[in-house]
């Protein structure tokens, strides 16, 4: 058993332990508690949104999921312990909600998740349908041009 020694006279030995979670207020900043459920909403965002499990989405995915369990944490946080300080004050911890709040109404449009940008993609999704479907026939026809010039 490793016994603390102290690395000096009156040292007092250390609080805590490697990994504890003391520090900690919202854990809106911990990947250790935001990550997994990151994770989980990617997943449910990915089986609900086919669209989103082509690899360019990957980044920002990640980061709305990111966004959205640091919203979860906060507002847990903030329901338990109020939006204003000492003072009146507003806490930072609200302040870091709003901020995240426009983060992932941006992330959201870009991704295709409110009404508009999906309706955007779908449109996009079947103009690229279209132009393959042209491609294809246009590649076909080539094709037989060339065979009939041989």
């Amino acid at each position: 058993m490793n016994e603390w020694v102290p690395a000096f006279p009156g040292q007092r030995p250390p609080f805590f332990k490697d990994g504890n979670e003391c520090a900690l207020r919202h854990g809106a900043h911990s990947p250790k508690l935001v990550n997994p459920r990151r994770d989980e909403i990617v997943a449910g965002l990915r089986q609900a949104m086919p669209h989103l499990d082509n690899e360019g989405y990957g980044p920002q995915l990640s980061r709305y999921g990111t966004t959205l369990a640091q919203i979860e944490r906060l507002d847990a946080w903030l329901e338990e312990h109020g939006v204003i300080g000492k003072g009146g004050s507003i806490k930072p911890a609200a302040k870091f909600r709003a901020d995240l709040d426009k983060l992932a109404l941006n992330l959201a449009g870009a991704l295709g998740l409110t009404p508009v940008s999906h309706a955007r993609v779908l449109r996009d999704l079947g103009e690229a349908g279209r132009s393959q479907v042209d491609i294809a026939k246009a590649q076909e026809e080539y094709l037989r041009e060339q065979r009939g010039s041989a």
